[in-house]
């Protein structure tokens, strides 16, 4: 039988392989990191492509951490006879004392549904997410993060809620636009819908914003498309929030949006910000779903009954380049070793220090700027504008 023999500070763990497989499969189905180690068959040193034969490998662990009881608090090494529930919630809790606790909950439908629940208003309270606020804006996809929101948003009471959708529809007849207004009918929700033309107007622009993101797609610039499709749809909401005398505009962003965002944040050395709320420009934006998985939102609306919109058709500019995709795949990966790391890595913006903002003289959207650099007189949205020539005269 294929086996892998580990050698680790003096301890000796045997793990059954699967033969025909890869070396480097095999370690990351047991969660152990591929440099973490060196595999060696009868003393020579074998690279992670090697093929596994049925034989023993001897596997040295380089590094200097406790490797067995590191696992042990990982999912790969998790043996429950009772494994009934529909969903599997996973809490890895660091101890003041530097021990790890896996803490599991299998959870029924009514389990989910209230632990949704919950930790949105547990966070909305503790959070002080619209303490002295009467009126707020989010935007409205229709999407499973969005129709939670409003399903969630509408139960807290005395609070003015309005859904704004900025009108990317792909066709005029496309079935999102009934279906968004339905959403906000059947949660009593006050419902805008922003035009293409007025945010066209906003960006002082000569043609169409459909025409020109896949126009960008085919320049050098074609990276920063989704950037630029958010950023339209933040100045959409922003601009209504304006004319409506609303300062708190909410984002349905969950837990790996979060994530996937601090990890971008780092490794292109942005400022971080404070959340799940922070102030940019003149308004206050709020992330009440911050500490829930997709996967969570996904089942709760399933258990309500409620439908979200499912569109067959995917925008290049979301799947290409790969890097927004990759923080994503990351970010899940990060929660499948630390399940719940957002509490603390959401925790940790809140202790440093806050970015500064300008005002772009086109749009007049907020901008992130830092002080080793001249205040900018255009936001990087509008900068790509002006060079590929989309601004008016």
């Amino acid at each position: 039988m294929a086996k892998f023999e580990f050698s680790c500070k003096g301890k000796k763990l045997t793990f059954p392989v699967g033969t025909g497989r890869t070396i480097a499969s095999e370690l990351l189905r047991l969660q152990v990191p591929i440099d973490t180690v060196i595999v060696r068959l009868n003393g020579a040193v074998l690279n992670e492509l090697n093929t596994i034969l049925d034989t023993s490998y001897d596997v040295t662990v380089v590094e200097g951490f406790d490797i067995e009881s590191i696992l042990n608090n990982q999912i790969s090494s998790l043996q429950i006879s009772d494994v009934s529930g529909k969903y599997l919630k996973r809490h890895l809790k660091i101890n003041e004392n530097g021990t790890l606790c896996l803490k599991l909950n299998l959870m029924s439908d009514d389990t989910i549904k209230n632990y949704v629940e919950t930790t949105f208003f547990d966070t909305v309270k503790n959070e002080k997410l619209f303490e002295g606020t009467k009126k707020i804006v989010f935007g409205l996809s229709g999407g499973v993060d969005s129709t939670t929101l409003a399903y969630l948003l509408k139960q807290i009471p005395g609070l003015e809620i309005h859904a704004v959708t900025y009108d990317d529809f792909k066709t005029e007849n496309d079935p999102m636009q009934e279906f968004v207004k339905e959403i906000a009918k059947n949660n009593c929700i006050i419902h805008s819908i922003i035009s293409e033309q007025e945010v066209r107007n906003l960006f002082n622009l000569n043609t169409s914003i459909k025409k020109i993101l896949p126009e960008l797609m085919e320049t050098k610039d074609y990276d920063k498309a989704m950037y630029i499709d958010h950023h339209l749809t933040r100045r959409a909401l922003e601009h209504y929030a304006e004319q409506n005398g609303i300062q708190t505009i909410v984002l349905g962003l969950h837990a790996t949006d979060i994530i996937a965002g601090l990890i971008n944040n780092y490794t292109y050395g942005y400022p971080l910000q404070s959340m799940p709320k922070r102030s940019v420009g003149k308004f206050t934006y709020s992330y009440p779903l911050c500490y829930l998985t997709k996967k969570e939102l996904k089942l709760y609306l399933e258990l309500i009954g409620s439908p979200h919109f499912k569109s067959n058709k995917v925008n290049p500019w979301e799947l290409n380049p790969l890097d927004r995709n990759f923080y994503y795949y990351l970010a899940d990966n990060l929660q499948t070793v630390w399940p719940d790391i957002q509490y603390w890595l959401i925790k940790a913006t809140q202790q440093t220090l806050h970015a500064e903002y300008a005002f772009c003289e086109n749009c007049k959207g907020s901008m992130q700027v830092t002080s080793n650099q001249d205040c900018p007189k255009l936001c990087d949205v509008c900068k790509i504008f002006k060079e590929h020539g989309y601004l008016k005269e």
